[in-house]
């Protein structure tokens, strides 16, 4: 009985350290006025279940779920570049596969998010 307490206990310390968290990582426009947040978690072999998060001052925060299937979510691996205050790009870095892109756009009644 103890012994299978012990393994049970194994496996659950298994489990739950390989919970992996990533970011946040933040970007703001050029004029300041919006803020991209992009985070994430993982369970040991699953796909990275990730939230771009834009949020305008005076707007409601509008976020986006997706699944990644990369190494890691971190600044060297996601690139937010902002074309203008309305306008970005995310690239997810994916190793040997190409980015997988993003794209926030933000008007003056809407923020929306997609490939």
């Amino acid at each position: 009985m103890k012994k299978n307490l012990l393994y049970l206990s194994f496996i659950a310390w298994i489990l739950i350290g390989c919970n992996q968290k990533g970011g946040p990582i933040q970007s703001t426009s050029p004029n300041g006025e919006t803020i991209i947040t992009i985070s994430g978690e993982k369970l040991w072999a699953d796909p990275w279940k990730t939230t771009i998060t834009a949020k305008r001052k005076g707007f409601e925060e509008f976020s986006a779920e997706i699944e990644l299937y990369q190494n890691d979510l971190t600044s060297e691996d996601v690139t937010v570049k902002w074309e203008s205050n309305q306008f970005a790009s995310i690239a997810f870095n994916q190793g040997s596969e190409p980015p997988l892109f993003y794209l926030v756009r933000i008007t003056n009644n809407a923020i929306t998010i997609g490939r």
